[in-house]
């Protein structure tokens, strides 16, 4: 607890409030009691800003001076004093004579705490010493039992009422003209002559001013002009033309407010009206608390006022707002409409609200319209089904439950949890889906309701659209298109990196740090799955984690895939294995195959080749330079072999591009074959030849021999010799 005004350490000592009003009226009952130096003083303790219930420490000193000064009479104290409901009284008396005409301040000690300021004590007090024959100037005393008598050039009047106890009487302190009608009341007034203050109920108060009138019970005027308190309790603290019909209801100053209700309040401003129970105005212009418990804190204007009419709603400022629904809050701005029960406008201009617990943050134009929906600010931006949410920017739209924009310009997330997180014209049109950057487009299905927004000329993919896919797009004017359900889509021209920011267009750095344990099958940076359709996970392809490559959709315990890899383009091979066994070859569909494939199951239109010697005889071996790099090597010229053997020659793209060196194999098989089969003819000519030549010999000798016996026969005979 702590004094009102005031600050202390100790929170549980209990709060002093004291109105200048009270502690009069409750002195003036001191006047009829015994004329002597006996007054009654009134407090309220509050702690915790509740009223205070038990007993509190207090004591009373008197003073020449608010501040400092001297002490006038004997410390007064009250111990263990009792309080109920805030409220306790006490007497006081400080000794004869103290009240001389001279200032007088009391000062307030509650369990220790001295109250700060010390509290004035003025006028009424004042009377004792005039009672008492201590006062100047004529004082009298009619047959009525008035007095009437002057002090420093004031006027006073004590006017009992006819038939009431002389123990309970009322006061007029003040000119004439103010009326005094009912019990234990007083009219305290400095106005002019013509002032006509006029208390009719019991126990009521006007303090001054002129042309008041308190028609109630325990009632309270401070001041003002043609104020009417009506209510019983009720209090109006100044200003003009204020009136106060409620129960327990206050007005506390301004000009023709009206305080209704009961326990209903008009802080002040002009033309405010709290006038359901419980209802508060705490200033401002015009503006109207006219649903129970509801306040308008300040604002309004002209034909433009700020009005509370839910029950519990609150609107804080501005003007022409309407806080319509019960517990509804509109904290400031202009033109704004919570039509939402639990639902709050922060500000802005023509903001509504006007679903349960919906809320626009501020901005203009805005419209949350489902349930819980929310919009944060910006312009002409639409939250319209149940716990959508758009952050800010303008002409933004999230049309079905639980979709969000976050923010940008004209953006739209037409369906369930679709998001949108800003950029410019963007659609998220199917639920779960993303669209972000500038004219990403996510395809909506057709349960969508209306196109609206970014969404109203994208195409439908029927049913729900393309759910679950995410479309980025860069800063092109032109739409970026999902063409089906859960894709991951990006367009980014100026490239795409991972981990770090691309050098090339497309960049992957996986940031890890080679460790010795890496150099193993099992570890890597990339790996791609897919799902077979037994059902198991089939890896497809892996980087591992010595920086090698392995395509397939399975590996061997060696990490090595066991199926192959398609290349559209340049293969490299900076480094070759040692003591390789098999060569490798292009077949028809550019595919890397073994060159050993020569099985008549490949193959069809088998036929001899024709005159291998003369194809071999057609080649022109050559010695040459490569361009790049300058290095000497041997060969055959394409261009050549083309046009002499088209057979081997390699085209690419429609380009000539190389010679079949594997292919003179076979040509040069054919070329030996041929020749071989030349050389067994001459071999067996030369058989014939050498046969003759043998048969020749053989008949020479022959011939020879014959010769011979011929030439025997012929030589003659001699006679000598005959027989």
């Amino acid at each position: 607890m702590k004094p009102i005004g005031h600050t202390h350490p100790a929170d549980r000592l209990p709060t002093v409030h004291r109105g200048a009003f009270i502690v009069l009226a409750l002195l003036l009952l001191a006047v009829a009691q015994a004329q002597g130096s006996e007054i009654s003083y009134q407090g309220q303790l509050r702690s915790n800003d509740l009223p205070f219930s038990g007993t509190a420490n207090l004591q009373f000193r008197l003073f020449n001076q608010a501040t400092g000064g001297s002490q006038v009479g004997p410390v007064l104290l009250r111990p263990n004093w009792p309080v109920q409901d805030g409220l306790f009284q006490v007497d006081l008396d400080f000794g004869a004579g103290v009240f001389d005409g001279s200032s007088r301040y009391l000062e307030v000690q509650v369990n220790g705490i001295v109250l700060a300021p010390r509290q004035a004590i003025r006028a009424v007090p004042l009377a004792l010493h005039v009672m008492s024959g201590g006062g100047s100037g004529p004082w009298s005393v009619d047959g009525s039992g008035a007095v009437e008598y002057l002090v420093n050039g004031q006027r006073f009047r004590f006017q009992p009422v006819t038939g009431l106890p002389q123990t309970s009487p009322n006061l007029v302190v003040g000119h004439a003209s103010n009326s005094v009608a009912g019990y234990g009341s007083a009219v305290l007034s400095g106005g002019a002559l013509e002032s006509s203050n006029d208390v009719e109920g019991n126990f009521n108060v006007i303090a001054g001013g002129r042309t008041n009138q308190i028609d109630a019970f325990q009632s309270v005027i401070s001041g003002g002009s043609f104020n009417f308190a009506q209510g019983s309790n009720s209090t109006i603290g100044g200003g003009t033309e204020n009136q106060v019909e409620g129960i327990s209801s206050t007005v506390s100053g301004g000009r023709a407010n009206q305080a209704s209700g009961v326990s209903s309040s008009v802080g002040g401003g002009a033309f405010n009206t709290a006038s359901e129970d419980y209802s508060t105005v705490a200033g401002g212009n015009r503006n109207q608390a006219t649903g129970t418990g509801s306040t308008v804190s300040g604002g309004g204007a002209t034909n433009r006022p700020n009005i509370a009419s839910g029950e519990f709603s609150v609107v804080g400022g501005g003007f022409d707002n309407q806080a319509i629904a019960d517990f509804s809050v509109l904290s400031g701005g202009r033109e704004n409409t919570v039509g939402g029960a639990q639902a709050s406008v922060g500000g802005g201009q023509n903001n509504q609200a006007s679903a349960e617990a919906s809320t626009v943050g501020g901005g203009s134009g805005n419209m949350a319209s489902g349930l819980s929906a929310t919009v944060s600010g910006g312009s002409d931006n639409q939250a319209s089904s149940d716990f959508t949410t758009v952050g800010g920017g303008s002409q933004n739209r999230a049309s079905r439950q639980m979709a969000t924009v976050s923010g940008g310009f004209q953006n739209t997330a037409s369906h369930d949890f679709a998001t949108v997180p800003g950029g410019w014209s963007n659609c998220a049109g199917a639920p779960f889906s993303w669209a972000g950057g500038r004219r990403a487009k996510v395809r909506r299905g057709e349960d969508g309701g209306p196109a609206v927004g970014a969404c109203a000329n994208v195409p439908s993919n029927g049913g729900i659209g393309d759910q679950g896919s995410f479309v980025w797009a860069d800063a092109q004017n032109q739409d970026f298109l999902s063409n089906g359900p859960n894709q991951f889509m990006v367009r980014a021209a100026g490239g795409v990196g991972f981990g770090r920011a691309p050098s090339d267009y497309f960049v992957i750095d996986s940031g890890r740090v080679l460790q010795d344990s890496d150099y193993s099958f099992g570890t890597g940076a990339l790996r791609v799955l897919m799902n077979h359709s037994d059902g198991s996970v089939l890896t497809m392809l892996r980087v591992m984690g010595n920086g090698g490559l392995a395509v397939g959709n399975s590996f061997n315990s060696s990490g090595v895939p066991e199926r192959g890899m398609r290349i559209h383009g340049l293969l490299a091979l900076n480094a070759l294995g040692s003591g390789g066994g098999v060569s490798l070859c292009r077949n028809a569909n550019n595919e890397v195959a073994n060159c050993g494939s020569s099985s008549e199951r490949y193959k069809f239109d088998i036929e001899d080749l024709e005159n291998p010697m003369a194809l071999v005889a057609a080649l022109r071996p050559v010695r040459y330079r490569w361009i790049d790099g300058g290095e000497v090597d041997i060969g055959l010229i394409a261009e050549e072999v083309a046009e002499q053997v088209p057979a081997l020659a390699i085209h690419f793209d429609g380009r000539l591009e190389g010679v079949k060196y594997d292919r003179l194999a076979a040509v040069l098989l054919g070329a030996i074959q041929q020749q071989q089969l030349e050389i067994q003819a001459l071999r067996t000519e030369l058989a014939v030849a050498s046969e003759q030549l043998r048969h020749n010999a053989e008949l020479e000798l022959r011939l020879l021999a014959l010769e011979s016996v011929l030439l025997d026969q012929a030589m003659p005979v001699s006679h000598s010799e005959a027989p």
